[in-house]
């Protein structure tokens, strides 16, 4: 769930000045792939705002002094090199994201355009000799050198299988459960472990990957090698950081920086108070110290390694700095309850976490060879522990970097395995509270929580991460707050926000009403209890109440409209309306002001063409309306020519044409006539009288008073005029008078007839 946070930095605003990052000294690190090379770097002070030009030269926007500006050049004119962005974002994109750091962390950026690539042909000495030369100039932040183009994280071959499922002291069966809060994001990240003994291999294929530490100054006798004691650091490294890659082994804290500090050095011998105070000295508050060493006790045998009172005084002041000591009780069956110990006891608590070796079974017996007491706080497996190193398990093609082991035991087994334990809480707490716990916090709260002991000396109980994490949280309980919305609307899902106050550990959240019901859409405006519950995988659970507003919404209105309307036609709009369930949608139409609908649609009629508004208002009984408007032109109709018709002609007798035509009860119609011989005449009856007998094709044109019309044309045949009677002659009857033969081949153009009804 993410929480909605509104971040601005004005420009009155200071911003903290941001810590540089330093190069005390730069090397060219060991290329390690075949295709790898040296890039040397160089970081300009942020003030100086260097940019690079099209000729691959640095030129200052800041306030740089000449004669340092000049240096630079002479520098790089000597050893012919250009420099070149090293970030390849467009100049706004840098912008952005440098104001964007800004405003979240209240902190000055650097410079990012003044990181620069330096373009030059050398060897890794002289690559280092001009880094040195540049990092002499005042103007620069750092330039070091990196090893460019590296291989990717893979297993080395041929490939390791994957022996995950072996590694069951993580597991929750019988083991720490440390994998249940890999998924909660705690894996040690942020963290320092120091293991404290004889030797390691980083090139083993789990760590070559990592950015494992060894103690500056001092390097590791080849007597250890002849003993095989590099591989007991090697395995113990597995246990706690082994990579969390695809193959091999995955470290219980996986996310923590490994490091190593010798106990016996070529430079200084034994050394043990001495490494354990450098260690100390290197770590920060918080971060952790292994003890994988023993020493023979009083008792006869071994025991844990402060027996020795230097060492006492070495770990005491190391967990007084902040830092949490982890110890092996040692594999000598000590009782550390015994007379022969009672001057150990005397001394008081050290502060360490001192541990047993326990059965690797849910019996978590103490094993025959542990030393044991009171004093002894918790356990770890003993026995059977798969990690890295001696080859006892796999030695694939035997590469000694692929190395593994099925069988790691003792006490040297069982403190790494507390260790991982002690990690992940301590990543939690700094999760939790962004304050880390002590050495003695972290021993009580796994004593409190692990799962109890079975038989033998008293080597306390085995950690339980997710217990103990539980127990962490139970002291920061869950704060949540939501925040007040500007608006909501019936109908929406609302988008609220909220504040958690502390690390979302698997936390779930519940939006609910009052009544209990899941918060969905708010079916209807008005008054409404919204509750918001955080549970997590620890058992804490927080909740919080807010009294929010449902506004009224208005409701959706969508009007069709595609037809163009003619006077005379009748056609119909439709609309589409919604609104919540809880309200009733009225839809009202409106024509030039006046009502004339209600409901989805309607049917328009025009008497005469021209202009008109139509508005459709969609309300509901809360009082939302939405408006739509829009401006109708009506189209004239032309005429409509019904009929064309004649008396009976013939030639020198008048006879009368006459047209009728239909059009809009608005417009007046007039007519136009070509009698087809000549001559013309208006009026929708038109007299006429042919001058000699034929046929003939009179056309009229109808239009009325908006410009529309219509023709049609009539045929008329003119017979010729009847002859005279003869004096004195015959008393017959002359022929009868010839029939005006008329065909009304009626022929109507450019008009429309009216159409039968249409909707929209």
């Amino acid at each position: 769930m993410n929480v909605l946070m509104v971040l601005s930095v004005s420009a009155a605003q200071s911003l903290v000045p941001r810590d540089l990052v330093m190069v005390d000294v730069v090397r060219a690190p060991r290329l390690q792939a075949e295709h790898a090379f040296h890039q040397l770097t160089v970081k300009f002070h942020d003030a100086a705002r260097a940019r690079v030009g099209d000729d691959g030269q640095v030129y200052f926007l800041g306030a740089v002094p000449v004669a340092q500006a000049a240096a630079l050049q002479e520098l790089a004119a000597m050893w012919g090199v250009t420099f070149r962005p090293q970030i390849t974002l467009s100049a706004s994109a840098i912008a952005q994201l440098e104001a964007r750091a800004a405003a979240s962390s209240g902190r000055a950026q650097p410079d990012l355009a003044g990181m620069m690539v330096v373009e030059v042909d050398g060897d890794a000495g002289e690559l280092e000799a001009l880094g040195e030369a540049l990092r002499a100039l005042p103007m620069v932040e750092r330039a070091h050198i990196t090893e460019a183009f590296p291989e990717p994280p893979a297993d080395i071959d041929p490939v390791t299988p994957d022996y995950t499922e072996q590694q069951d002291y993580l597991g929750s069966s019988i083991g720490i459960d440390a994998e249940y809060v890999w998924d909660l994001g705690i894996d040690g990240s942020g963290l320092r472990v120091t293991d404290i003994e004889y030797g390691w291999n980083p090139e083993h294929e789990e760590f070559a990957d990592l950015n494992t530490e060894l103690e500056s100054g001092q390097t590791i006798p080849q007597v250890i090698y002849d003993y095989g004691y590099d591989s007991h650091g090697t395995a113990v490294w597995g246990e706690i950081g082994a990579d969390n890659g695809s193959y091999g082994v995955t470290g219980g804290a996986h996310g923590v920086q490994l490091a190593g500090y010798l106990e016996y050095s070529n430079e200084e011998g034994y050394r043990r108070p001495t490494a354990i105070l450098s260690a100390a000295a290197d770590s920060a508050v918080g971060d952790l110290i292994l003890l994988e060493m023993q020493v023979t006790g009083p008792g006869g045998d071994y025991g844990p390694a402060e027996l020795d009172p230097d060492v006492w005084d070495a770990v005491r002041l190391a967990v007084d700095a902040g830092v949490v000591v982890v110890a092996a009780a040692g594999n000598g069956n000590q009782d550390l309850d015994s007379s022969d110990y009672s001057t150990y006891r005397s001394w008081g608590d050290s502060g360490a976490i001192i541990v047993g070796a326990g059965s690797a079974d849910s019996a978590h017996d103490c094993l025959y060879f542990s030393t044991h007491g009171t004093r002894v706080d918790v356990q770890g497996f003993g026995e059977q522990v798969f990690t890295t190193g001696y080859g006892y398990y796999a030695e694939l093609s035997g590469d000694k970097n692929q190395r593994y082991i099925d069988s790691f035991n003792g006490t040297s087994s069982a403190s790494p395995i507390v260790t991982v334990a002690a990690a992940l809480l301590q990543h939690a707490a700094l999760e939790l509270s962004g304050e880390p716990l002590t050495s003695e916090e972290i021993r009580d709260i796994l004593i409190d929580t692990g799962t109890a002991q079975g038989s033998g000396g008293e080597i306390g109980p085995l950690p339980n991460v997710p217990a103990a994490i539980a127990a962490l949280a139970e002291q920061h309980p869950l704060l949540i707050s939501i925040e007040s919305p500007e608006e909501i609307y019936e109908g929406e899902l609302p988008e609220l926000t909220y504040t958690l106050e502390s690390k979302n550990l698997g936390v779930t959240f519940a939006w609910t009403l009052d009544d209990g019901t899941k918060l969905t859409a708010f079916p209807d405006d008005g008054a409404y209890t919204v509750l918001l519950t955080a549970t997590d995988d620890f058992g804490r659970s927080a909740e919080d109440a807010l009294d929010i507003t449902v506004l009224n919404a208005a409701p959706t209105l969508e009007v069709t409209n595609t037809t163009e309307p003619v006077e005379g036609w009748t056609f119909t709009i439709r609309s589409a309306s919604a609104d919540v369930a809880a309200d009733t949608v009225t839809v009202t139409w409106w024509l030039d002001g006046e009502a004339i609908a209600t409901g989805e649609s309607a049917d328009l009629t025009f008497g005469d063409d021209g202009t008109h508004e139509l508005l459709v208002v969609a309300s509901d009984e809360d009082g939302g309306e939405t408006r739509w408007t829009e401006m109708l032109t009506v189209a004239n109709a032309d005429p409509t020519i019904i009929d064309v018709s004649g008396d009976a002609a013939e030639a020198g007798v008048t006879t009368t044409l006459t047209v009728s035509a239909r059009d809009v009860e608005a417009d007046t119609l007039s007519a136009s006539w070509d009698f087809g011989d000549g001559e013309s005449g208006e009026g929708l009856s038109s007299a006429h009288t042919y001058s000699a007998e034929g046929s003939y094709t009179a056309v009229v044109t109808v239009t009325d008073d908006d410009g529309g019309s219509a023709t049609a044309e009539l045929t008329v045949d003119v017979s010729a005029a009847p002859a005279s009677k003869e004096s004195g002659g015959s008393c017959s009857t002359a022929a009868a008078a010839p029939q005006l033969g008329m065909l009304l081949g009626l022929f109507v153009a450019g008009h429309r007839r009216r159409p039968p009804r249409r909707d929209a």
